[in-house]
């Protein structure tokens, strides 16, 4: 039989926990730049398929953060996981730097924070 080992450290598990919100904040906005990229206004569907494909790759990591944790014993606090507003009406140079700075964001407090 094997134990989960519970790991105690609360500024850990509330770290993680803000870096899996922001990945999933970013696969939001992946989600939101397909559908706007392959509407009929754009018609751009290469871009949306490709935003759809790095979305599905940040999905994945995310997933296995969470299983990380998991194994860990470590909780994992949800927030709210809300749209971009400025893609809604942005050009596809202004969308894909959007995407870029969060993407940025994301990897600079993994770089920073944790290593």
């Amino acid at each position: 039989m094997s134990q989960t080992r519970i790991v105690e450290m609360p500024e850990i598990e509330i770290l993680v926990s803000k870096l899996i919100n922001r990945m999933l904040h970013l696969c939001q906005g992946y989600r939101q730049a397909h559908t706007r990229f392959i509407n009929e206004e754009l018609n751009l569907p290469t871009f949306g398929r490709l935003f759809e494909l790095i979305r599905q790759l940040e999905v994945r990591k995310v997933e296995e953060l969470i299983r990380f944790q998991v194994s860990r014993g470590q909780k994992i606090s949800w927030f709210d996981v809300k749209p971009i507003e400025n893609l809604e009406n942005a050009k596809p140079l202004e969308i894909v730097k959007i995407l870029l700075d969060l993407e940025k964001e994301i990897h600079q407090v993994i770089c920073y924070q944790y290593a």
